[in-house]
């Protein structure tokens, strides 16, 4: 998701050069601007969890910036495209949205807790004669159970950017877009 968000910014920002190709009178830095603010505020709400309505709010900024390419030749048709690519990272930051507040998981968590309970009063109610025999099933199913946990906690958040998960959603491309805007800019 992060890769289409990344390719629906460059591909305004191609509009955008091409635009200021073709008309020299047109100014393609406000518009560039625009776009590092929404990949900036797009990876703060990843990163830090900042409000999801910044990013709404970025995104909106587009349209004054883009109604004056309707007065150009074949305007309406960039406008399009341009519109076509800000629908598209609106529709993915509120799928990823979506996500991040739904937990998919639920069934998953009660099973495994099920079973880890039944574990410790099986393995506490059953005499074994060999205390360390005991001790060695007890520890591996344990040791199993609550990977098995952790496992699904991580699972269940692939857009939760803590630090602490081995799942998480590659971020570089929409880093690199954005520092290839924000350069483009000096």
């Amino acid at each position: 998701m992060p890769v289409q968000i990344a390719n629906a910014l460059e591909t305004i920002q191609d509009t955008n050069q091409t635009i200021a190709i073709a008309d020299l009178d047109y100014q393609s830095q406000p518009l560039q601007q625009a776009l590092v603010e929404i990949s900036k505020a797009i990876l703060n709400w990843l990163r830090n969890g900042d409000e999801f309505a910044i990013i709404d709010r970025e995104i909106d900024r587009l349209n004054p910036m883009i109604a004056p390419i309707l007065k150009l030749n074949g305007g309406a048709v960039l406008v399009n495209r341009i519109q076509s690519e800000q629908a598209k990272i609106r529709s993915i930051t509120r799928q990823m949205q979506a996500h991040r507040d739904t937990s998919f998981l639920e069934a998953a968590y009660v099973l495994l807790w099920l079973f880890l309970s039944g574990s410790i009063v099986a393995l506490l109610v059953i005499s074994v004669e060999q205390f360390t025999e005991s001790l060695t099933v007890s520890t591996f199913i344990f040791t199993t159970f609550f990977y098995l946990l952790f496992l699904i906690y991580d699972l269940d958040n692939p857009f939760e950017y803590n630090g602490k998960s081995c799942i998480d959603v590659d971020l570089s491309a929409l880093d690199n877009v954005c520092i290839r805007l924000s350069a483009k800019n000096d």
